[in-house]
């Protein structure tokens, strides 16, 4: 063959899009052209797009969505909820528990106490139906006696009047009348009634009924 079929194998090379070199002998570039003829041929066609294409086919829908079908919770899921209703459960039975028991104490307390006599204290002739937290501003350190200490307890009378009295004068020299409870309450800050000589019936929290 001359130069000629030489320079044809080479632009045909070219066109099929081989890299080559093209300063190979003649049979070298005829072989090459073989073998490149070979591999595209045995190709797939290339399709190109068109506006007019065929529309994809649309996926298949999601097991989930298939009838029949549910989706598997996972198993800390499961857990976690099977955990929530138990304590839903405990905090219900609880809430219940604790509603019978403070009627049932309330009737208890109305059963040991009505109609039982109490003494309170009183101070200058008057019933003291509670008291206020301690003053302890007057207070002197290092005193060798509770009288030097000077701690003042505020009284509260039935008559809605106060007096502030030395705590070691009101422990020494406070005096007691017997009342009669007609009304009880069972909670510690609710209030109670009691009943004087006379048949006056007074209203006092039941936390000062503390000299039964």
């Amino acid at each position: 063959m001359g130069n000629l079929k030489k320079v044809e194998v080479i632009q045909e090379l070219k066109d099929m899009g081989a890299e080559f070199d093209e300063n190979l002998e003649y049979n070298d570039l005829l072989k090459l052209h073989k073998e490149v003829k070979t591999a595209l041929s045995a190709a797939p066609p290339v399709v190109e797009a068109t506006a007019e294409a065929a529309p994809a086919a649309e996926a298949p829908a999601a097991l989930a969505d298939a009838p029949g079908e549910v989706e598997e919770i996972p198993k800390w899921a499961q857990a976690l909820m099977t955990k929530i209703e138990v304590l839903e459960g405990e905090n219900k039975m609880l809430k219940d528990l604790s509603g019978k028991s403070k009627i049932a104490d309330w009737k208890d307390a109305q059963k040991d106490f009505k109609n039982k006599f109490v003494n309170l204290k009183k101070w200058e002739g008057k019933l003291v139906v509670g008291w206020e937290k301690l003053d302890y501003s007057g207070r002197v350190h290092g005193a060798r006696s509770a009288r030097g200490e000077n701690v003042i307890k505020t009284l509260i009378f039935a008559d809605d009047t106060k007096l502030r009295v030395n705590v070691v004068d009101f422990n020494r020299l406070k005096e007691y009348e017997a009342v009669k409870i007609v009304s009880f309450n069972g909670d510690y800050e609710g209030v109670s009634q009691v009943e004087r000589e006379g048949g006056k019936l007074i209203h006092i929290k039941t936390k000062f009924l503390n000299q039964v």
